[in-house]
């Protein structure tokens, strides 16, 4: 029988899942529009992140690693070369390792697409965008 209770992400459990599928998104972008979403849903990210390590006085990256995730993200596409995606790409997985207890992103994501697939609000927003909303959520913002 299957459970019908939600599912609980922490913070971290948010934040490890919504770093590793905006990477995805960005690395699977196919076209300009979905560049662009992808480099918005990454700009809300990290917003949201750095709000929360200031909140909850994480350690996750130090302050140019932040100017400069924050700099690329700003220019919304225009000037922005290949190996800075890469490295945002690099930067989001990194940092998403780090927040994961075991290091099992992995396990993390597939917890959290099923929270998401079981959560009752927000059902006509994608997973990025919903993950997002729960750190926003978990961490007071």
């Amino acid at each position: 029988m299957q459970s019908t209770l939600p599912i609980r992400l922490s913070l971290e459990e948010s934040s490890v899942a919504a770093l590793a599928e905006a990477a995805d998104r960005l690395g699977d972008a196919a076209s300009a529009d979905a560049f662009l979403s992808a480099l918005d849903g990454n700009y809300r990210l990290w917003r949201a992140l750095i709000d929360a390590s200031r909140r909850n006085r994480w350690d996750l990256f130090d302050h140019r690693t932040s100017d400069f995730i924050m700099a690329t993200l700003r220019k919304c596409g225009r000037g922005v070369v290949d190996a800075d995606i890469e490295t945002l790409i690099e930067i989001n997985h990194r940092t998403s390792r780090s927040l994961a207890p075991d290091g099992d992103v992995g396990r993390i994501r597939e917890r959290a697409t099923l929270a998401w697939r079981k959560s009752s609000r927000n059902k006509a927003l994608p997973l990025g965008a919903w993950l997002v909303d729960q750190i926003e959520l978990r961490a007071g913002l």
